[in-house]
């Protein structure tokens, strides 16, 4: 069977049992046709504070941009991704201070589940939850692509990526100390090949980086200070 029937398969066997709610928590954007099935509402766990850093890569996001805490949320899914309008729970802080994508993971794997009954209870007193005020305008996104149009110095137009995964390569010409050590927790993932870099004309992943204890607390430093270790990239 291909790809796509195994696919159909399982939103017909969904359909069939007709549940009263579907909920995910996860990189995968489902299409509405399975956002439809659940007779009462699809809810989606997200590791953000909505509508902050919508999109498939809160964690990294978070962690390059300097976040110091992490909040979650569920809200019900629309068409829209990561749709903000109807959060019905937030809660589950967590510290970024020092921490990789794998261990934020390991971390709510055991604490998102009181956050779903939190927003199922919501659902049965028919109430939401009061939003915060969030600042209008170009809100931090965890796009992995997010394609952006550019002028040159000679009036040319470019195309280039700003979303997360643009990230994943050093630019030693640009990137700072601090720039460096965040992208190194970022992308420390199962099922991410890590950050890398070229050396001596061949690209090694990181896998560890570490700021002199000077460098910690202050603002973005000279690439200098940072002690990356590289391997080859399998």
């Amino acid at each position: 069977a291909t790809y796509r029937s195994k696919v159909d398969a399982v939103y017909a066997a969904l359909r069939a049992w007709a549940p009263e709610l579907l909920v995910t928590a996860g990189f995968h954007v489902l299409p509405p046709q399975a956002v439809r099935i659940p007779r009462v509402a699809a809810l989606n766990f997200h590791p953000s504070k909505l509508p902050l850093y919508r999109g498939g890569l809160p964690f990294q996001a978070q962690i390059l941009r300097g976040e110091t805490q992490l909040e979650c949320c569920v809200h019900v899914m629309t068409d829209i991704i990561d749709d903000a309008q109807d959060v019905l729970a937030r809660g589950v802080e967590l510290s970024l201070e020092g921490k990789t994508t794998q261990q934020l993971f390991e971390e709510l794997g055991q604490r998102f589940p009181e956050l779903i009954l939190e927003a199922v209870e919501a659902i049965q007193r028919n109430t939401r939850k009061v939003e915060p005020s969030i600042p209008l305008g170009d809100l931090p996104h965890s796009f992995g692509v997010k394609a952006e149009t550019w002028i040159d110095e000679t009036g040319e137009k470019k195309r280039s990526n700003a979303g997360v995964l643009s990230r994943v390569r050093i630019e030693w010409e640009e990137d700072s100390a601090v720039d460096i050590e965040r992208a190194c927790r970022a992308f420390t993932v199962q099922g991410f090949k890590g950050l890398f870099t070229d050396y001596e004309a061949t690209p090694r992943r990181v896998t560890h980086c570490a700021l002199l204890p000077k460098l910690q607390a202050a603002a973005p430093a000279p690439v200098a200070p940072v002690a990356p270790v590289v391997s080859d990239v399998a």
